[in-house]
């Protein structure tokens, strides 16, 4: 079940994720780990920055796109959770 929820969250995140203009022009790329915590029902109760892309945009989307990706599914068990999600940014 679990695995499923955690698909369910990545295909959402992908879906709203967004390359943050100012960062393409400066050819920014990188990864940000963002702290995400989900209430029982999905929703997002907290988001917080946990590591850095060494971009501030960067950095901010990461944060941005959990709340904007919602509403997600309720977690396995109903139960709420807070789990470290990786957000890659790369030019494709």
């Amino acid at each position: 079940a679990r695995a499923g929820w955690l698909a369910d969250v990545r295909m959402r995140i992908v879906r709203a994720k967004r390359f943050p203009a100012e960062a393409r022009s400066r050819g920014e790329v990188g990864a940000a780990l963002v702290a995400v915590s989900f209430g029982a029902d999905g929703s997002v109760t907290a988001a917080r920055l946990s590591q850095s892309s060494g971009s501030a945009s960067l950095d901010q989307e990461a944060v941005a796109v959990m709340h904007r990706a919602g509403p997600f599914s309720p977690p396995p068990e109903n139960r709420a959770t807070t789990i470290a999600i990786p957000i890659s940014f790369n030019r494709r």
